[in-house]
């Protein structure tokens, strides 16, 4: 699997960075009369929804009873009234359940009332969680609503930090050439960092490996994994509007993914070899001369 699934931290001492924020989620979450929203901010990369998995580890909500929607492919009113009707019913398996609202700056106005309402008096048995890399768009009512956490990007120290534990564990040799040039690279993501990573890990030559990481300079963590993540379901629905939103160059994308589902392909579990093999195929012509237009075809493709 990729190194961003193996290596997601499941419990706040597996958190690097910020730590005051952590300490204060913490000391909020222990308490007997604990939150039942949360609104968590910062860039692109930095942890928004990897807290939100740590706390259905934390609460103990299983698969089951944890919901998580992209706000970029279900953004109406609608789908708030189904959150609504839903919330109102008894966990599966859990004490509690989870709903994550990723990317929530991207639901509608009137969504935004209709969440506003719900947050007001929350079910008991039912937990929110609102990640957003844009606070400024949600209403200041909501965001009054639960507790606030926002997350600054890490310093290239604790980067390095983060991405040597990774190599150690994965019994490859320290690469400090690398790991330096992704630390700088990043824009203090350790989503990214560890993106980055993944598509260097196995190539052999430090040179190609550092061109790889410029390549994908300015890419951000929704921009490539959320795509690599989409094409996992071969739901053109899903993926379309990735793409069509999509403002970097393909041909950096196409390396991204490449790098993505090479890991796939090569790990021990063969679950999702077909699939990988399917994408890699996909992209496997260069988008030098075709572009934005390969790139959609390429998607399309591996979507059927």
């Amino acid at each position: 699997m990729p190194l961003q699934t193996d290596y997601r931290p499941s419990n706040f001492n597996d958190f690097y960075g910020n730590d005051n924020s952590i300490d204060a989620l913490i000391a909020v979450t222990d308490r007997k009369d604990f939150l039942h929203a949360y609104f968590f901010t910062g860039k692109v990369g930095t942890g928004k929804t990897t807290l939100a998995w740590i706390l259905k580890n934390e609460f103990n909500c299983a698969d089951i009873d944890y919901f998580y929607f992209n706000s970029a492919n279900t953004r109406g009113i609608d789908t708030i009234r189904e959150i609504n009707l839903n919330s109102n019913l008894t966990p599966m398996q859990s004490e509690y359940k989870i709903y994550v609202l990723d990317e929530c700056h991207q639901i509608t106005s009137s969504a935004q009332e209709a969440l506003l309402l719900l947050l007001e008096n929350p079910p008991e048995q039912t937990i929110f969680i609102l990640c957003t890399s844009e606070p400024t768009k949600i209403k200041p009512s909501i965001k009054r609503r639960c507790f606030q956490c926002n997350l600054e990007p890490v310093s290239p120290l604790i980067i390095k930090t983060i991405l040597n534990q990774i190599l150690k564990k994965e019994e490859c040799p320290l690469m400090p050439e690398i790991t330096d040039t992704i630390s700088q690279s990043c824009e203090g993501s350790p989503g990214i960092a560890v993106a980055m990573l993944d598509s260097v890990i196995d190539l052999e030559e430090i040179n190609t490996a550092i061109d790889v990481i410029n390549k994908m300079k300015g890419h951000t963590e929704i921009q490539v994994i959320d795509i690599c993540r989409a094409l996992t379901t071969k739901k053109w629905d899903k993926i379309s509007p990735l793409i069509s939103n999509f403002n970097g160059e393909p041909e950096n994308l196409r390396y991204a993914v490449l790098g993505y589902f090479s890991k796939v392909l090569l790990s021990p579990n063969t679950k999702n070899h077909t699939l990988a093999f399917t994408i890699l195929n996909a992209f496997s012509e260069s988008f030098m001369y075709t572009k934005k237009a390969g790139l959609v075809l390429a998607a399309y493709i591996a979507s059927h």
